[in-house]
Parts: structure tokens; C-alpha cells; sequence
């Protein structure tokens, strides 16, 4: 393994992720500022939204964050309406967290708000510049699941 690869690996990472985030999804600032939330409470929701059912201690897991932290993103959102607490059937002290009507909507809001934006900031893309795009992304998801 050539370590220089790996370097340089390194810096590109550090240099296109924020690039992307900041150019490609920043529409999702204003509406979160707009909302009153973070992106690490977007990040809850997504998962939350993914796993359909899931607990704080999971979610910390997930998102390698403490569980104080979870545990506060998560009151906030529940505070909000948009995830609520859920106790286990057979086990009260077990606690989901699962996003409520209000919480769903939003994400399709934001889902859809984001799209308009992905869609406006590449309308100059050819076709083959799409394809490109699009097997780049396949193929860093590729190598990222090896990672893991």
C-alpha cells in the first residue's frame, strides 16, 4: 500500500466533502435555521426515518455520538413534534423514538427541497457529465462499504 496514495486520499476527502456539502446541499441551511434546528437533528431524523424503530442508545451507535448528545437532539425534536417516544410492548423500559406525522412531512419537505436545489445547481451537466457523477458516487459507496 503506497502510504503517498493514502495522503493524498486523505487531503481530497477533506477537500471535496465540505465543498459538496457547502455547493451541492447548503438549501438545507436556510431551512433548517428557518426551523430552529442542526443538521445533527436532521441526521436523528434520517435514521429514525430509515430504521422506522430505533432507541437512543442505537442512534448514538449510528451516529458515533455520546448518548447525552443523542439524548438532547432528541428532546428537542420531540419538543417540536417531529419524533416522538414510544415505550416497548413488553419491556417499558425500553424507548423508541420514531418520527410523527409532523416529523415525516418535514422530511419529505426537506427531501424535496433539497432535490430542487441538486437539480438547479447541476443544470449545466451534460448527460455524460450525469453518468460520471453518478458512477463516482457508486463507486465511492463501493469502497466505503469495504471500509467498514
Amino acid at each position: 500500500m503506497d502510504k503517498r496514495i493514502i495522503c493524498e486520499l486523505f487531503g481530497d476527502i477533506f477537500s471535496v466533502m465540505p465543498v459538496f456539502n457547502k455547493i451541492i446541499l447548503n438549501v438545507g441551511d436556510k431551512i433548517l435555521k428557518d426551523k430552529g434546528i442542526t443538521t445533527a437533528h436532521i441526521k436523528v431524523m434520517y435514521i429514525v426515518k430509515e430504521c422506522k424503530k430505533t432507541n437512543i442508545t442505537e442512534l448514538g451507535k449510528m451516529l458515533s455520538s455520546p448518548k447525552s448528545n443523542v439524548t438532547s437532539w432528541t428532546n428537542k425534536l420531540v419538543g417540536m413534534n417531529l419524533v416522538k417516544r414510544v415505550y416497548d410492548e413488553n419491556d417499558r423500559r425500553i424507548i423508541y423514538v420514531r418520527l410523527t406525522d409532523e416529523g415525516e412531512k418535514f422530511m419529505q419537505f426537506y427531501k424535496e427541497a433539497l432535490m430542487k436545489s441538486f437539480e438547479e445547481k447541476l443544470w449545466r451537466f451534460s448527460d455524460e457529465d450525469l453518468i460520471l457523477f453518478k458512477d463516482t458516487l457508486d463507486n465511492m459507496r463501493k469502497l466505503i462499504d469495504k471500509i467498514k
